[in-house]
């Protein structure tokens, strides 16, 4: 989810592969392709993911639950990685499919090659794939099994929820790189601002690129880094105005985005 740093040759519109000087695309016959802008972003966004998965350094930034373009836009401007914005119905920060496409098109004009997100629950295969054609990842949060995962790698991961280390266990049965770990609270899929012991995932950050999520905020980042050592780390709550689940403070972001790299 960061800048790209890494030197890397295009082996097709998604791909990326490792050379020793630059960037540059292989060598193909010129042919001629209709696409739509958002199909263009959206191969940018997952062409940097493929390049952020395999050279990442600093721990990455998520901010999710993001509800308006302004809010998108600070994002960016205070040096995230990427946006989730949650197509659930039932979440406090759920935007519709018209207010989603708002914000795409306010993050494409201002950052092309910037990850965007898709938290989804339990959605048909055929609507998941229909998302993942504007969105650069799909984030499945509800109650997905491992073979439901499968067809839409490599640009989803699960959301998993721990409690103990029977929900670590489980976690190993889903495939791909990714990973994202949150609380597990009764009767609901996330999003709760609620911290986990981190200590039962500390493992799986050493063998899977996991995501930390669940009552993080700067005053608490710093120390769930060095404690787990995640992939990335993923904020909703902790960067929101007090009191309003579907609004960002600039300075909280701003805060949040310090403690993560001074503890990178």
């Amino acid at each position: 989810m960061p800048a790209l740093h890494a030197t890397a040759t295009r082996v097709n519109d998604d791909d990326y592969v490792l050379t020793s000087t630059s960037l540059s695309p292989s060598t193909t016959t010129s042919t001629t392709t209709t696409t739509s802008d958002v199909d263009v972003d959206v191969r940018r966004q997952r062409a940097r993911l493929t390049v952020v998965l395999a050279f990442g350094a600093m721990t990455k930034i998520k901010i999710c639950g993001i509800t308006n373009p302004e809010d998108a836009l600070a994002c960016i401007e205070a040096g995230a990685d990427a946006i989730g914005l949650n197509l659930v119905p039932t979440s406090k920060r759920y935007v519709t499919p018209e207010e989603t496409r708002v914000i795409l098109r306010a993050v494409a004009a201002a950052a092309p090659k910037f990850l965007t997100v898709a938290v989804v629950a339990d959605l048909p295969l055929a609507e998941m794939f229909e998302w993942q054609h504007e969105f650069g990842c799909l984030q499945l949060h509800g109650n997905e099994t491992p073979q439901q995962l499968l067809p839409l790698l490599p640009h989803a991961y699960k959301a998993v929820r721990i409690g103990d280390a029977q929900d670590v266990a489980s976690a190993a049965n889903f495939a791909g790189e990714h990973l994202l770990a949150d609380a597990k609270v009764a009767g609901t899929l996330g999003g709760t601002g609620t911290i986990f012991d981190w200590t039962l995932v500390r493992e799986l950050a050493r063998a899977r690129k996991l995501t930390l999520a669940g009552g993080l905020d700067a005053t608490n980042v710093h120390e769930a880094i060095s404690s787990v050592k995640p992939y990335a780390v993923d904020v909703a709550s902790g960067v929101e105005l007090v009191g309003n689940p579907r609004r960002k403070d600039s300075a909280r972001i701003r805060d949040f985005v310090r403690e993560v790299k001074r503890a990178s």
